[in-house]
């Protein structure tokens, strides 16, 4: 279950894209082409990356988006792994819980490290659950930690 997942496993440690991806797939226990479903990306792009035939360009940055939700990591961290680069802190997942659509791909603004605050509403970022406190997960509509909807009535 991907609560149990360590969040310091996520980070990047100075290793290749194609590295850093096939270790998170695994780590998440998904196949190639399950990630590819889940991404909505077909799964020789899935192959390509982490075959590291992409070459030193990476993939467009829609692609990694779709990547990093599926794996349901920040894509800053997708952009460190293509540079070899290491990053020192954990980011999370934040969204605005009066406009993000649960299940739907976060305002890419609110990933920026010192985002708080929604620049459409004005509401304070969120990257977990208010009742419970696990990580706010993007493909979910539903707290697995305590079953409560993310979505604010």
């Amino acid at each position: 279950m991907i609560s149990e997942i360590n969040p310091l496993e996520l980070l990047p440690k100075d290793e290749l894209l194609k590295d850093y991806i096939k270790r998170i797939r695994e780590l998440k226990g998904l196949t190639r082409l399950k990630l590819a479903k889940l991404a909505a990306v077909h799964v020789s792009t899935i192959a390509r990356i982490e075959s590291g035939s992409t070459g030193a360009e990476k993939p467009r940055r829609e692609v990694q988006e779709r990547i990093c939700k599926a794996l349901q990591i920040p894509v800053e961290y997708m952009q460190a792994s293509a540079k070899g680069q290491s990053v020192s802190h954990p980011q999370t997942n934040k969204v605005c819980l009066s406009c993000w659509v649960p299940g739907s791909s976060p305002d890419i603004r609110w990933s920026e490290v010192d985002a708080r605050f929604c620049l459409k509403c004005g509401a304070g970022l969120r990257d977990q659950c208010e009742r419970c406190k696990e990580p706010i997960l993007l493909r979910g509509r539903f707290c697995p930690g305590c079953g409560s909807s993310y979505k604010r009535d």
